[in-house]
């Protein structure tokens, strides 16, 4: 939690209660949290990006529809703008249904130094 609050301060960091099958909630040997992000950078790299229906949605923002106006699906290889995530370290795409958050290269090292449990795979640079 404080790791996540010294690289970036506007998430919403919530504690979880353990509570097993049958309702009962007992204190844990961890500490778990939830991680809320209330914005969603739009930084996804439309061009370089691998996913369903690309063509269509290239025409499309040709065409001058903005990206607003449509979800991208079915993603396979995300690349993304590092001129608008530049100074973010923690955060979601916007118009692009991915669940997983991104995360920057300082704040995923300090992660694995610290031997966190977090299931991490790296953008590789094209």
């Amino acid at each position: 939690m404080i790791l996540l609050k010294s690289y970036q301060n506007d998430l919403q960091i919530i504690p979880a209660d353990v509570c097993y099958g049958h309702g009962k909630c007992k204190s844990a040997e961890k500490k778990y949290f939830l991680i809320h992000a209330d914005y969603k950078l739009p930084c996804f790299d439309y061009q370089k990006s691998e996913y369903a229906g690309k063509a269509m949605h290239l025409k499309n923002l040709d065409d001058g529809r903005r990206p607003d106006s449509f979800l991208v699906k079915g993603v396979t290889s995300v690349a993304i703008d590092e001129k608008i995530a530049e100074n973010n370290n923690y955060f979601f795409l916007k118009n692009v249904l991915v669940l997983d958050p991104i995360v920057s290269e300082p704040l995923a090292t300090a992660m694995q130094e610290r031997k966190l449990n977090v299931r991490l795979e790296p953008l590789f640079n094209a």
